[in-house]
């Protein structure tokens, strides 16, 4: 036997996830005439991908304006886009060097150390991924808080 057509509503590259027959048909080859040729069915499985999420946010100098993080989300191709079937991570904002706690109710503005973690949900053929970042917002000499050099310190001392 020199070829076998397979058909499978899965082999198509817009198949969704899921299990798909495969049905043989069309045996071609020489001397096959001496053969009674038998097909079996078998079962295609289409897995969910799994993306690669990325999040970046280089933080900066305070200027009292947010320090919004940027996501992507590549696909098969492994292209970057802002968004992957139509779908697009939404980001997270802690304080700290971890995602604990509450969220942030947006971009953090204020001076300090913040993880962002975006999350991709999911899509018709691919599963849910997540990245995050480490960022500061650091102050500088121009917008410190004013301090005296010359502070004194009083001590009262019993006799």
């Amino acid at each position: 036997m020199a070829q076998v057509a397979l058909a499978s509503a899965g082999a198509a590259s817009s198949a969704a996830p899921g299990t798909y027959p495969i049905v043989p048909s069309a045996a071609a080859g020489s001397g096959l005439t001496n053969y009674t040729i038998g097909y079996v069915n078998g079962t295609l499985t289409v897995r969910s991908i799994t993306p690669t999420v990325a999040v970046t946010d280089a933080g900066g100098v305070f200027t009292g304006q947010p320090f919004p993080a940027t996501a992507t989300v590549a696909g098969a191709d492994g292209t970057a886009h802002a968004t992957l079937e139509g779908v697009a991570p939404t980001l997270s904002y802690y304080l700290g060097t971890s995602p604990a706690g509450t969220p942030l109710p947006g971009a953090p503005s204020a001076a300090g150390t913040y993880t962002v973690v975006a999350n991709f949900p999911g899509s018709a053929t691919y599963t849910p991924g997540s990245a995050r970042a480490t960022f500061s917002i650091s102050l500088t000499a121009n917008n410190a808080p004013a301090c005296s050099s010359s502070t004194r310190v009083r001590t009262r001392h019993s006799a």
